[in-house]
């Protein structure tokens, strides 16, 4: 692997091109600041657009919602590099928008995957929690990891009755230069099942809560001492804590890289 304080310097720089040319308000530069395909994975939208290149993607970009509100520029307020390879980073951050005067008018938080697509770093992938924080932060969290820790193992054991509640479909999984859209249930409990097989202790981590979605970040030891490293989106809803959306990193290097 590459030096992984130089993979995380390059996450936080992908992101910083990011906000930067979106207060550039030009689409193009915008665009080019994303890896492609793209998707943006939200509580709020059961079905996530995905875009398949760069053109799609500024054609599509307008600045109507911001404006609306009184947008001049966005910050980030943090932002943290997870875990690295040579070809895929993990990162979560929350950025803010303020107005001409120097307010702060609304603020999110949002878990980034940063890939390298033909010899370019951008974001491909965002799992937005869109949504303030929950009054019970303990309780929708707790909810989501239960949800996690329970496909994960109905995922290990094949047990698709098992999972029925616990998955929304679609479902987003993130690869390098590539989104797999499941819309059914054996799909996700395949590609969850392979990310479970030969794996041991887990840590979860919330990296970030809203009343709406809980995003988690997880590390999975293999028995040769080997690391994975998932961010997942856990969707809250009437219909209970759902995941919706992951990304894994094999042969992962945890790293801790962070800015504010």
């Amino acid at each position: 692997m590459s030096d992984p304080a130089a993979l995380g310097a390059v996450g936080l720089a992908a992101l910083d091109n990011f906000i930067g040319t979106f207060n550039s308000r030009n689409a193009d530069a915008w665009a080019a600041s994303l890896s492609y395909p793209h998707v943006r994975v939200s509580p709020r939208q059961a079905v996530a657009a995905v875009t398949p290149d760069e053109r799609s993607y500024a054609a599509a970009t307008n600045y109507h919602a911001a404006d609306a509100m009184g947008w001049d520029h966005s910050e980030w307020d943090a932002k943290t590099v997870l875990a690295v390879s040579d070809t895929k980073i993990h990162a979560s951050a929350q950025w803010c928008r303020f107005n001409a005067a120097g307010e702060r008018i609304l603020v999110n938080n949002v878990s980034y995957v940063i890939t390298d697509v033909g010899g370019r770093w951008g974001i491909q992938a965002r799992f937005g929690v869109d949504s303030p924080p929950p009054a019970d932060p303990s309780g929708a969290i707790g909810r989501a990891e239960g949800a996690w820790e329970r496909v994960l193992a109905a995922a290990g054991d094949g047990s698709t009755a098992a999972a029925t509640e616990l998955v929304r479909l679609p479902f987003n999984i993130i690869e390098v230069g590539d989104i797999k859209v499941a819309s059914n249930l054996e799909d996700v409990l395949a590609y969850l099942g392979n990310l479970a097989a030969g794996t041991g202790p887990q840590e979860t981590v919330a990296l970030q809560a809203g009343d709406m979605g809980v995003n988690l970040g997880v590390t999975l030891t293999g028995s040769g001492g080997s690391r994975r490293h998932a961010l997942v989106l856990v969707v809250l809803d009437e219909e209970g804590a759902r995941v919706s959306a992951a990304s894994v990193i094999d042969d992962a290097h945890l790293v801790s890289t962070r800015t504010s």
